[in-house]
């Protein structure tokens, strides 16, 4: 890894922002976790320090699984097994999503790593203030199968927005691993 993109930005999740109190998505908090883009650390069996669009919040047929026997990096990786589910995206499908301060003008190197039997998903970043939202910048949006894990990155500047939000969506059935998401400056 480039030297110059060895240092992560310092995280601030979110805590209080208008989202956390909507029923669009579940969020555990362990601020003691970091970015937790290894989902090492687990609470009601998901993930901390993200936002998840679940079968309670997002409708469809699937489940989000911390998956032990699958894994890049740590001990676990998160699986999406999705037998039915809209191909919108954002809140109306299975994924993930999480903002982070960002420093408008500064590039930010957004990774991280998939494997995929069947699904079609996409990810993308794009800045973002509480009652505003730049383009959303895609990453990739794949729906072919690579059984091998595959590194995604994308150098991103940040927009005049206070927030990088970062987001995966499944937007259709199959299995979906995601591991080791990280954003470096």
């Amino acid at each position: 890894m480039n030297a110059s993109l060895a240092k992560a930005i310092p995280i601030a999740l979110i805590a209080s922002s208008a989202v956390t109190g909507c029923s669009y998505s579940e969020y555990h908090e362990d601020l003691t976790a970091g970015l937790n883009g290894s989902f090492e650390v687990v609470q009601d069996g998901l993930p901390v320090n993200w936002y998840f669009y679940t079968e309670d919040t997002a409708g469809g047929d699937f489940d989000i699984v911390v998956d032990t026997d699958v894994f890049i990096d740590g001990e676990q990786s998160v699986r999406f097994d999705v037998r039915d589910c809209s191909d919108e995206g954002g809140r109306h499908s299975p994924g993930l999503f999480q903002e982070f301060d960002a420093v408008p003008g500064k590039t930010y190197t957004v990774s991280f790593l998939a494997r995929n039997d069947g699904t079609r998903f996409r990810a993308g970043v794009l800045g973002v203030d509480p009652k505003t939202g730049g383009p959303f910048e895609s990453i990739t949006d794949r729906s072919d199968s690579f059984s091998n894990w595959q590194r995604f990155e994308y150098k991103f500047e940040m927009p005049d927005h206070e927030k990088l939000r970062f987001e995966i969506s499944v937007l259709g059935p199959g299995v979906l691993w995601i591991d080791n998401i990280r954003i470096l400056d």
